[in-house]
């Protein structure tokens, strides 16, 4: 058995999530994507923003930049500041899900090279349980990152 280098710490986006909002699928959840003078901005319906960074979503790129390094395994996570414990159940529950397929795709498309780290729609405790049961045992996934901070309240 070779021994690898993991980064355990490799943010990014799911691109079925960002692909999903561009068809115009999050609209029913309140979850749009605009662009504006910086770029492609992700809309919370609470009015939070995110910009999009292009390059969260070019997996071979990635994975060849960290090659120079020796990093050959990559576990990818969402950026932390892209949530939706904020929002509306419905909308969590419904953006986890969309975030949680594309990184199972891209572990699927990526094997051995990136293994995705779910999400889980925190603060709604039952479906952020039903949420992992799926991550786990449907998808794949291997790990889920949470925020530590959910609501104003620490872990």
């Amino acid at each position: 058995m070779t021994a690898r280098t993991i980064d355990i710490h490799n943010h990014g986006y799911s691109k079925k999530l960002i692909d999903c909002c561009r068809r115009g699928e999050g609209e029913r959840y309140g979850i749009r994507l605009v662009n504006d003078s910086k770029g492609e901005v992700l809309l919370r319906p609470d009015g939070v923003s995110f910009l999009l960074q292009q390059k969260r979503t070019d997996y071979p790129a990635q994975l060849s930049q960290l090659a120079t390094v020796g990093i050959d395994t990559i576990i990818l996570s969402t950026l932390p500041y892209v949530n939706f414990g904020a929002c509306e159940e419905k909308t969590t529950v419904w953006a986890c899900q969309r975030a949680n397929d594309g990184f199972a795709e891209i572990q699927e498309e990526y094997r051995g090279r990136i293994y995705g780290m779910g999400m889980v729609p925190l603060p709604y405790s039952r479906a952020a349980a039903d949420e992992l049961t799926r991550a786990k045992h449907e998808l794949g996934l291997r790990g889920i990152q949470i925020l530590s901070s959910i609501e104003g309240r620490n872990l």
